[in-house]
């Protein structure tokens, strides 16, 4: 910006006004440089290889049915058949996991 010399009240020249063009002009390019800025600053988000691979085993453990059906039928057969006779350890295992 031009210094106005209050000495010298006929200098208009340090206080005259840009052409409309030039403001334009300027205004332009601020606003370029502003949406490059804008564009360079967006978030990123990025995976290490061991993020994505947990991941993957996270969505097929999400696939595993939660009652395992042949285990089911594979139990209700040895009850059946009196071939099912757990110890009492894992009787009382069983609870407690229950429990807590």
């Amino acid at each position: 910006m031009d210094k106005i010399n209050v000495n010298k009240p006929t200098d208009l020249d340090a206080v005259r006004r840009k052409p409309q063009s030039e403001i334009q002009k300027a205004e332009s390019g601020n606003a370029e440089s502003a949406s490059k800025k804008v564009a360079n600053s967006e978030d990123k988000l990025e995976f290490s290889n061991r993020a994505a691979e947990v991941g993957k085993f996270v969505e097929q453990v999400k696939e595993l049915p939660d009652i395992r059906e042949n285990r089911i039928q594979e139990v209700s057969q040895k009850l059946s058949n009196g071939e099912f006779k757990p110890s009492n350890e894992d009787v009382a295992d069983a609870i407690l996991k229950e429990e807590g």
